[in-house]
């Protein structure tokens, strides 16, 4: 009998632990199942958000397992949650361009290595923490012209990469671009647009903004000697930008082609004579036009300023520049030399007023212009019947230069006198349709404008002053 209740207790036994093995099987399986699906969900998740994102790889976000469960054995598959779900997003070659991962960004585009010494010292303080301001001088797409948004012009994602690259310090963008201007007008208005803001870094553009400059070597000279010589030793850098021949783009049938010849020469001397790094935009764009990789319609708003993904493009040539030197910034040794003078002094001792001047007065349909931009400053004439005169301040026996234009379909004219009540120069609506210096000769104390408009308006920025 107890041999017999030995037998039954044991087969009894033998059959509870089958079962239990069978419901923690049972159990593990059901848990597995579930975390596979979850598994799969969020792979599927990492996948749709890369195939979106600009950036070269993303992974999904870890997650770890609720199961208390253990593998029953060696070859059970155990899931780790906290392995990350890596996806390769390939790229097509014209996707490349307009988020700047081109390989061969920096070989096509670069055209003056130049000495980025200064740039090296920058980022060497910026290493450590501090201020800095990161700035644009230029023409209409240095202002950022046809960018969707002032955050999306191709200064201040420059200015991006210096916040991205140097958490530690801070950064702010200077915008002193001013469209359909040349060097020449920059000699006047820098001091007053760019040098007060004491930037760190500065990116020169004005190749597509030469015209009514007729000594550009000596302009963009003395635009780069200006910035190099301040006390706080400022790195520099020039882009070229380019353009479509506009008489075939705004044609019909429309045509983009590459204009002929090369872009300014005295640019390049300039630039090649200040040993200054230069990016070019030019030869960057039309390579890749010329390849078949992009049209210019995808990086061109009209047949000169660039959409967002030429801003992204130029932006890109820039920061290939900085990204090649913070790669290199251990063999910079950091000395800085002084730039020499240019060969001639004439655009050097300029001043430039503007409405902040102390005794200005205006009357009729004069009104002072306001905003934060370079081209925001100076006063405004609206036509009126009611009699109006500008009089401003000039040191004496220097040469001015009333820095204006006149808005399309005004019809007039403008009488320039001096102190003594002389007229100096009459000025036709017809004579400054863009950004135009107006020379009206030597003037001592003061001058008066006297609008003679039957209809439209002007603007005058400034008064330039040859010291």
């Amino acid at each position: 009998m107890k041999k017999f209740l030995s037998l039954f207790l044991a087969a009894l036994l033998t059959m509870l632990i089958f079962a239990g093995c069978g419901a923690d099987e049972t159990a593990e399986n059901s848990t597995s199942e579930t975390v596979s699906e979850e598994s799969s969900e969020t792979a599927s998740v990492s996948s749709k958000n890369k195939s979106s994102s600009k950036n070269k790889s993303s992974s999904s976000k870890k997650k770890k397992s609720s199961s208390k469960n253990k593998p029953s054995s060696e070859e059970d598959y155990e899931y780790d949650f906290d392995t990350e779900f890596e996806y390769e997003v390939f790229y097509t070659e014209e996707e490349k361009v307009y988020y700047g991962i081109d390989s061969d960004i920096y070989k096509i585009g670069l055209k003056n290595k130049g000495n980025s010494a200064r740039i090296a010292a920058l980022m060497k303080k910026a290493q450590k923490g501090g201020s800095y301001k990161i700035a644009v001088l230029g023409g209409s797409i240095s202002r950022g012209a046809k960018s969707s948004n002032q955050s999306k012009c191709y200064g201040n994602l420059v200015c991006e990469w210096w916040k991205n690259n140097f958490p530690k310090a801070n950064f702010k963008f200077v915008n002193a671009g001013f469209g359909s201007t040349n060097p020449e007008m920059a000699c006047y208005r820098m001091n007053e647009d760019l040098l007060k803001q004491k930037p760190d870094f500065v990116v020169v553009d004005f190749t597509v903004n030469t015209y009514l400059d007729y000594d550009v070597y000596n302009t963009y000279s003395t635009i780069l000697y200006n910035i190099l010589s301040q006390s706080n030793s400022p790195a520099v850098m020039s882009i070229d930008f380019t353009n479509c021949v506009r008489s075939k783009y705004e044609g019909y049938p429309r045509v983009c082609e590459k204009p002929s010849g090369v872009l300014n020469i005295d640019i390049t001397r300039a630039v090649e004579d200040y040993n200054i790094p230069a990016m070019s935009y030019h030869n960057y764009i039309w390579k890749k036009i010329e390849d078949g990789i992009i049209t210019w319609d995808n990086i061109g708003s009209d047949y000169i300023h660039p959409n967002d993904n030429g801003h992204i493009a130029a932006a890109s040539l820039i920061t290939a520049h900085l990204d090649e030197v913070l790669k290199n910034l251990k063999k910079y040794s950091g000395k800085i030399t002084a730039p020499k003078k240019p060969s001639t002094s004439q655009y050097l001792n300029l001043d430039y007023i503007i409405n902040t001047a102390k005794g200005v007065s205006m009357s009729g349909g004069f009104s002072k212009r306001s905003n934060d931009f370079a081209d925001g400053k100076g006063w405004e004439y609206t036509a009126t019947t009611k009699e109006s005169k500008l009089t401003i301040p000039v040191p004496a026996n220097k040469n001015v230069k009333v820095f204006m234009k006149f808005e399309g379909g005004s019809e007039g004219s403008i009488t320039v006198t001096d102190a003594e009540g002389n007229v100096r120069n009459i000025i036709n609506s017809n004579a400054a349709s863009t950004p135009t210096l107006v020379d009206v000769g030597a003037i001592s104390g003061k001058i008066t404008l006297t609008p003679n408009m039957t209809n439209g308006k002007f603007e005058i920025y400034g008064i330039g002053i040859q010291k």
